[in-house]
Parts: C-alpha cells; sequence; structure tokens
C-alpha cells in the first residue's frame, strides 16, 4: 500500500547564497535609506524626543535584522534545503530543528514554464 519514498538529496546551488545577499542588501539598504531619512526629519523639524528613540531603537532592530539576513541566513536556507524531482513526485525538505518534508504528487503539476538566466531573448 504505502510506496518506498527516498529523502530528497539535491542541495540548492551554492549561487543562490550570492542572489539571497543581495537581494536582502538591497531590500534592507532601503530601509535604512528610510530611517535615515525619518531620523533626519526628527532632528531637522523638532519632533518630540521620544519619535527619536524609538526611531533609534527601531534602526538598531533593523540593522541587527539586515545582519542576520545577509550574513547568517542564505548559508543556513542553502545547508538545510533538500529537494528532489522525479516520475512520480516533486519533493522538498527545509528545517534543521523542525524539519518539514512537502512531497507534491506529478499528477498535481498541470503547466511548468521555465526559464534560466538574467536576460531573456524575446522574438
Amino acid at each position: 500500500m504505502y510506496l518506498p519514498i527516498g529523502e530528497p538529496t539535491e542541495k540548492i546551488s551554492s549561487h543562490a547564497v550570492k542572489v539571497w545577499r543581495i537581494s536582502n542588501f538591497i531590500g534592507h539598504l532601503s530601509a535604512l535609506v528610510f530611517m535615515a531619512v525619518l531620523l533626519f526629519c526628527s532632528k531637522k523639524f523638532d519632533w518630540y524626543d521620544w519619535i527619536g528613540v524609538v526611531l533609534y531603537i527601531i534602526g538598531g532592530l533593523l540593522l541587527l535584522s539586515a545582519l542576520y539576513s545577509i550574513l547568517i541566513e542564505p548559508v543556513y536556507l542553502q545547508k538545510t534545503w533538500r529537494y528532489n524531482i522525479d516520475q512520480q513526485f516533486i519533493q522538498y525538505k527545509h528545517g534543521r530543528l523542525y524539519e518539514k518534508h512537502t512531497l507534491i504528487p506529478m499528477e498535481k503539476v498541470e503547466y511548468v514554464r521555465s526559464k534560466q538566466g538574467p536576460h531573456y531573448a524575446t522574438i
């Protein structure tokens, strides 16, 4: 009754770590620039003092989040994610403390279209 299904063994490419770092850097940089503008406005327009304190706290938390998202998280994701694609299933597994194993039957996959590379030729 039960099918023997092996564990997913394929790793996500190590190049994904670089892409994730660049993406997280851009996102956090825009948030930090926005926070800097708010802090500047707080000083320039003499807002209430508690607003400046709150902005500094949020900025510090944002900086910690940026360090985690840029330096630690991409490596962790690349080491813990596994996938496998065969004739019967698409499966992926992730997590170290709480592992989650997802199995998708090929019968549920109706349409797949993929492209690879940074530039797509359109003719």
